[in-house]
């Protein structure tokens, strides 16, 4: 039987940094489909006289039967253009157009599940000016946490202790960027979860535990991640992708002294070399596997 055909589409085949948890989910694809890695900046898309088709370095690739998306970052407008089209050609796509553009920024994203989910108090401005009116009118309590807008493997995470801090930072961010500024409530944390979650069901939790001096507890940065046994954090984590319709996720839970719980981050595209060493899980397999069963793939 001639095997189809599965694109992996990623931000990370331009510069050839490859993540491990990549190298392993091509691999996957590899053995049961004809592998097709999509370099955002090498496809041409044709629309025209009824008829959709795609290019890559010149030639007309003819048939895709499935597609993955995994990192955007640096090209997300050009992968969510690529994701859309597949999906107009019939390709079953995931995650789907949708949730990439959900994922463009940490606002939307948080938009995405207010409502529902107990969630830090988080502010978005987009002027200094904004800002500084807020501030003469309104009281925040401090500590606070800035991040960045488009967010990655914990980098960029500052903490503010005063509403001089945050004006002086404020002030040098709005001369250098052009993106909205990002900061949330600072929560004492207790306990931090990473929970992977593949449709609605989580496959485990793990603690994360911050290198000495971190802020960020996220696996690039040194953390240390734990096997334990959580369901009322799976349960929760489970909820939030259910409400999404997410297709595999990694969410983030904390704990404040009180036990209550906040999602603190629902990631797109997560990374797993971490809560795979710590639960010995081959999240790759699953993944595949998964959506093997639900008729997708």
């Amino acid at each position: 039987m001639k095997k189809k055909n599965f694109a992996f589409i990623s931000s990370d085949l331009i510069t050839g940094n490859i993540e491990e948890a990549d190298k392993l989910l091509m691999n996957e694809i590899s053995r049961r489909y004809n592998l097709i890695k999509i370099n955002p900046n090498e496809i041409l898309l044709r629309m025209g006289k009824n008829k959709l088709s795609l290019f890559m370095n010149g030639k007309k690739i003819n048939k895709i039967d499935f597609a993955l998306v995994r990192r955007t970052r640096g090209a997300e407008e050009k992968v969510y253009e690529i994701a859309k089209f597949l999906e107009k050609t019939g390709v079953k796509v995931l995650d789907n157009s949708n949730l990439l553009l959900s994922a463009l920024s940490k606002q939307n994203a948080i938009l995405d599940r207010y409502e529902k989910f107990n969630t830090p108090d988080t502010y978005y401005c987009n002027s200094f000016k904004s800002l500084e009116k807020f501030l003469m009118e309104n009281k925040i309590i401090y500590p606070i946490i800035i991040k960045p807008h488009k967010g990655y493997k914990g980098e960029g995470i500052i903490k503010i202790d005063s509403k001089k801090n945050l004006i002086e930072f404020a002030k040098l961010f709005f001369r250098k960027k052009k993106e909205n500024l990002f900061f949330q409530e600072y929560i004492n944390i207790k306990h931090e979860y990473r929970v992977f979650v593949i449709g609605d069901i989580a496959l485990g939790v793990v603690e994360k535990i911050s290198r000495k001096g971190m802020i960020a507890k996220n696996y690039a940065l040194g953390a240390e991640f734990i096997q334990i046994k959580k369901p009322k954090v799976e349960k929760l984590a489970e909820s939030l992708c259910k409400k999404l319709k997410a297709n595999f996720s990694g969410v983030d839970i904390i704990e404040d002294e009180r036990g209550k719980l906040y999602i603190l981050e629902c990631n797109r595209s997560p990374q797993f070399i971490g809560f795979r060493n710590a639960t010995g899980i081959k999240v790759e397999e699953k993944i595949i596997a998964y959506f093997s069963k639900k008729g997708l793939f």
